[in-house]
């Protein structure tokens, strides 16, 4: 099937199926999108806690919340909840960066801070609610995964014929072996890789002159005119009048350069660093699609071991485990097993500078998409930028989706003579409900969309 051209921007070339989807529109209102994070312990952070008047549990510096938003950037959020606290942005930790047009919930832990402390936050869309201490700050290990509550409207046809494409569709995805593990789009932002793709080559001013003037697809004409005039006249003094101010972060940046005009490498330490360091990311996940679209592409079934290929295997949770291994031509039969099971799944590299050629599939399409891009393995290890380096890891090449269930399908009360399908399922942590929808309505034009 033809795929858009905003896919193939981020790498993505394929589907998994050739059947026909749903259309319509996701995110229409933030409250069409709804994620909810999941803890390993099982801990849910609900967008709509219960207020607790009982004591909060547990001990130690950190205080854990469940931070509510809607319709706000996740790095935003932070940075306006540590103003408002009056405290660093450094000493609060979160794992998961949520979708911005959506209604999200997470946790996040505070240090050294009083729940009244908290209460007192007022944030419009914002709710910070305190549930317990911790001797430990939220880290990424804590994380299993989201789960969704997602309505698509917009939908042309009638609900028996909605019902045969879904269920076709999901008989395909089961017989490939799962949905394909793509990034997602809102990993991208429309232009994250193309900037991460630049401070790996070291082009240090076209990135940061990226991040300044190019235009995203969705955002407002004041902020493509002054990333225009920018572009134009390179005046950064000019470009702080005439900025809107809720561009935190390219405001910060201007600011720096102001001072430091020539100084295109330590202005990147003014963002958050986990902003910064999803560039890196983004660049990463766009060449990782490129490999699983090459994969699909010439693959029947992701179940299907060939010598060479990488397998991870997977923990009692279902989450991927440290243990990895290339299938021979000794083990393929236990391994090919193994992914029937479900014990193991196929991986593709994300490369990093420990990344290494080995035989069979990696030989056979790593090196395409390095060569193409005129990067090296050691170009993911920055000395100018350390903190943004990365070592590299292998990612699964199917989603975990569970307990899928198409709830509804009703009129769509804010387009007449339209349908909406309620969904919900569950992911594990990294993987993109995006790219479950997308199989499901194989928009022609994903931004519009919704995606």
């Amino acid at each position: 099937m033809l795929v858009p051209e905003y896919d193939r921007h981020i790498g993505i070339e394929v589907y998994g199926t050739n059947i026909k989807g749903i259309s319509g529109r996701i995110k229409q209102i933030a409250e069409d999108f709804i994620v909810e994070e999941i803890l390993k312990d099982g801990s849910i952070a609900s967008v709509t806690p219960k207020k607790r008047k009982e004591k909060i549990v547990g001990e130690g510096e950190n205080l854990v919340c469940y931070l509510v938003k809607k319709n706000w950037n996740t790095f935003v959020a932070i940075k306006e909840v540590a103003t408002k606290l009056k405290v660093g942005a450094k000493r609060i930790r979160y794992v998961g960066i949520k979708d911005s047009k959506a209604l999200t919930s997470q946790h996040i832990s505070i240090w050294n801070i009083a729940p009244k402390e908290i209460r007192r936050v007022q944030i419009k869309d914002i709710v910070l609610w305190p549930f317990r201490f911790s001797s430990k700050p939220i880290r990424h290990d804590n994380l299993f995964g989201n789960q969704f509550q997602i309505k698509i409207r917009q939908i042309d046809d009638e609900p028996n014929v909605v019902i045969d494409k879904v269920n076709l569709i999901l008989g395909k995805i089961n017989t490939l072996g799962g949905f394909p593990n793509f990034f997602g789009h809102q990993r991208f932002s429309t232009i994250n890789h193309v900037i991460g793709k630049k401070i790996v080559q070291r082009r240090y001013d076209e990135a940061v002159l990226t991040f300044l003037s190019e235009p995203r697809l969705v955002e407002t004409e004041e902020a493509k005119e002054a990333r225009a005039k920018l572009k134009e006249t390179l005046d950064y003094k000019q470009a702080l009048k005439i900025f809107p101010k809720y561009l935190k972060f390219e405001i910060a940046m201007l600011n720096y350069l102001v001072k430091h005009p020539k100084d295109t490498v330590n202005v990147f330490r003014v963002i958050p660093k986990k902003l910064g360091r999803l560039f890196i990311q983004a660049y990463q996940s766009y060449l990782f699609n490129r490999l699983l679209s090459h994969k699909l592409s010439n693959s029947k079934t992701l179940k299907e071991a060939r010598i060479g290929d990488s397998v991870v295997y997977l923990n009692s949770q279902g989450l991927p485990s440290n243990d990895v291994k290339h299938v021979t031509q000794t083990n393929k039969a236990k391994i090919e097993e193994e992914l029937l099971t479900c014990k193991a799944c196929l991986a593709l590299p994300i490369f990093g500078y420990k990344s290494r050629i080995s035989d069979g599939i990696i030989e056979d399409i790593g090196c395409i998409s390095l060569t193409e891009e005129n990067i090296d393995f050691k170009n993911f290890y920055i000395p100018d930028l350390k903190e943004f380096s990365s070592r590299g890891t292998i990612r699964p090449v199917v989603t975990s989706m569970k307990n899928f269930e198409l709830s509804e399908i009703i009129e769509d009360d804010l387009n007449p003579d339209k349908n909406a399908v309620k969904l919900s399922f569950s992911l594990r942590r990294g993987e993109y409900a995006t790219i479950v929808l997308r199989e499901l309505m194989k928009p022609n034009e994903p931004i519009p969309a919704g995606f």
